[in-house]
């Protein structure tokens, strides 16, 4: 399911123009839970194609109780914003701080700046 849906926003993204995927679950952000990082949703990092997001600029989500913004090396992946920021007591997954994630690998590519906030 997921896979047809990327397809269809591979083939409407207008290449050289500024393209912005919004949904729901976080595509590319990364939670914390115990220490470890882990992607937000496994499944639908799975359901990429290679060159699904290579037209999109960024990528706005929510559903996660807190801000992320991440920016990848080299613009290789789009720029990923997480505005779940109600409720923030009720997510487990808090950051240890706010650029912990600063190299750390999303799909092959490191995360070059990034900060997250889980206190509104």
């Amino acid at each position: 399911y997921f896979a047809e849906q990327f397809r269809k926003v591979a083939a409407i993204a207008l290449p050289g123009r500024t393209n912005i995927l919004a949904n729901h679950r976080p595509l590319l952000g990364v939670a914390c839970h115990q220490g470890k990082y882990f992607a937000v949703d496994w499944t639908l990092q799975q359901a990429l194609q290679n060159d699904t997001l290579s037209s999109i600029s960024a990528t706005i989500h929510g559903h996660v109780h807190w801000f992320q913004g991440l920016v990848y090396k080299n613009n290789a992946l789009p720029v990923e914003i997480v505005v779940g920021n109600g409720g923030t007591d009720l997510d487990p997954h808090k950051m240890a701080n706010a650029t912990a994630i600063e190299g750390l690998h999303v799909r092959g590519v490191p995360v070059k700046r990034a900060f997250t906030s889980n206190s509104f």
